[in-house]
């Protein structure tokens, strides 16, 4: 049984249209957070049509009775039935997705990942948007959520809530300080919440990944285990909060 009770499944989307953000960590973060901390049946699923996290073979403990499972699809048109089936299974479903936008028409190869970026949005409760401290990723991020705010009018049903924080934020820059000050004054935070936590640059992130672990079961008593926990809390209540304001 999950140690919570939540009123249904929430489903979280893992998206930017910049690359090399650090989606694909956040997701496999946010799944660990989920089931380890939260003790819920989690499934991450990787939808980038070159492979990303679901290559990751988890090496972890999973919690007893409970699923932690990691899963790749690149069908568009299946997934919507997919996802209906992954919800009888699973309290919380992380999909991870490229970094292409929603409305990018450049060519033929991303034009596949941007329909199968649209489909995970249309299926989503609650988007997570990642981004580095760097002014280019700032912009690209301020543009992304101006696109999600256009997609949102298409969308049907419910809404879709979203939350953007930093990762690899290196403490003695002041980058970090002038990309929060460019999210502030570009991104509608009615809309999209810049979260109060955020993740400072450690290597044991990527070191752990390299062991199938999420750095919560890698690093012990390691000051990088707080900011991951703070930051994926504090999504997870954003859209817990979220999910009962639309009243599922």
């Amino acid at each position: 049984m999950s140690e919570i009770s939540l009123k249904r499944s929430i489903v979280f989307a893992v998206a930017n249209g910049k690359g090399g953000v650090g989606k694909s960590t956040s997701a496999f973060n946010l799944a660990a957070f989920c089931h380890h901390e939260k003790k819920l049946n989690v499934l991450l699923l990787d939808t980038e049509k070159h492979k990303g996290v679901s290559d990751v073979v988890y090496a972890g403990d999973k919690q007893p009775g409970l699923r932690f499972d990691i899963r790749y699809t690149f069908d568009k048109d299946s997934l919507a039935d997919d996802v209906d089936m992954y919800l009888g299974r699973y309290d919380v479903i992380v999909i991870d997705t490229a970094g292409v936008g929603v409305d990018i028409k450049s060519d033929v190869s991303d034009s596949a990942q941007e329909a199968m970026n649209e489909e995970v949005l249309y299926l989503a409760d609650f988007v997570v948007i990642p981004l580095r401290p760097a002014p280019l990723d700032a912009r690209k991020t301020i543009k992304f959520t101006g696109m999600l705010r256009k997609f949102q009018k298409a969308r049907r049903g419910s809404s879709l809530g979203a939350a953007a924080f930093l990762s690899e934020v290196r403490k003695a820059e002041n980058l970090s300080k002038m990309v929060i000050e460019q999210l502030q004054f570009g991104i509608d935070q009615n809309y999209v919440h810049l979260l109060k936590n955020h993740i400072r640059y450690s290597p044991k992130v990527a070191e752990a990944m390299g062991y199938g672990l999420s750095p919560l079961e890698y690093t012990k008593s390691h000051w990088v285990q707080n900011d991951i926990r703070a930051v994926c809390s504090e999504i997870f209540d954003l859209a817990v909060a979220h999910q009962n304001k639309e009243g599922h």
